[in-house]
């Protein structure tokens, strides 16, 4: 009977520690997601001239990809659709009902896009602002002054929401940040010109978001839930390529070799990019150093 009592008491611990432990994972990630991050945007100039919308378009269209989150027409859709886990829509960005620009200012949109910081203060997850605050005031005036200019789409999403558990104990640890998070990791801001260089082409593999789908170092996708794409340094395929190579690759979805990329490398929208672009890009790939693939990640 001693031996029983004394299970019994050990069971009762657990039990509390595990009560405890929940309660105090749900308290810090409902903090996280409903904390009031309070900033000041930075003060960018948003241009009203056709050339400037133009270049924002393409920005959203092909550098960027905006597209591939939002949909073609920027009404938006649902990111992760899974309640044992999360529902985490990416907005409706133009004016129709239930879209966000109607109500956006301009700091609204330098806040979201540059900081991860949505206008009533809640810190965006999945948005990939810790790539877009690398994006140059030029560029970024030029983005938000051709989301002011989308057609409305009336297309309403629900809030985002997310599940006690797993979702809610990586929250709470950090094991899936938020924007301003990541952004607080970043090197400093260059503001190089547009130009057929290395400086420019590391520049637009910030604003393209490639390390998400090929590695911190460019040295292949380690897993974690993101797409693992290939070693894009002199340490893997691309070292047998020339710059016409990797132009057709991004151009028409085929390698050098004849086998086509796969359909989670959107190339159909980065391929938009201006030759010119491609080729920055290419010699700063071209620059790096031969790294081994980095190993991928369960």
């Amino acid at each position: 009977m001693r031996v029983l009592k004394w299970i019994g008491y050990i069971v009762g611990g657990i039990v509390v520690i595990v009560l405890v432990a929940l309660v105090v994972v749900y308290f810090m990630s409902s903090q996280k997601l409903s904390n009031s991050f309070i900033m000041t945007p930075d003060a960018i100039a948003i241009p009203t001239d056709e050339a400037s919308i133009a270049h924002g378009q393409h920005i959203v269209e092909a550098v960027s990809e905006c597209v591939g989150c939002h949909t073609p027409n920027l009404s938006g859709q649902m990111l992760i659709d899974d309640p044992s886990f999360a529902q985490i829509p990416a907005p409706n960005l133009t004016s129709g009902k239930g879209g966000i620009a109607g109500s956006y200012k301009d700091g609204d949109w330098v806040r979201a896009i540059r900081h991860g910081v949505a206008a009533d203060g809640r810190q965006l997850i999945v948005m990939p602002s810790h790539w877009f605050n690398y994006m140059t005031d030029e560029d970024l005036g030029a983005l938000i002054a051709y989301l002011k200019t989308v057609p409305p789409v009336d297309q309403d999403w629900p809030a985002r929401s997310v599940a006690f558990i797993p979702t809610r104990i990586l929250l709470a640890f950090g094991l899936f940040p938020f924007a301003p998070e990541l952004i607080a990791k970043n090197g400093p801001r260059t503001t190089p010109a547009p130009a057929v260089s290395v400086e420019y082409g590391e520049y637009l593999s910030h604003i393209a978001a490639c390390r998400d789908c090929h590695g911190d170092n460019l040295a292949g996708g380690e897993g974690g839930g993101a797409p693992v794409g290939p070693n894009l340094t002199p340490g893997g395929q691309l070292a047998a390529w020339q710059e016409a190579d990797f132009l057709k690759a991004l151009h028409t979805g085929v390698t050098p070799g004849g086998a086509t990329l796969s359909d989670e490398m959107p190339w159909v929208n980065y391929g938009k990019m201006t030759d010119d672009e491609l080729k920055a890009l290419f010699m700063y790939l071209q620059s790096l150093p031969a790294l081994a693939t980095n190993p991928v990640q369960s």
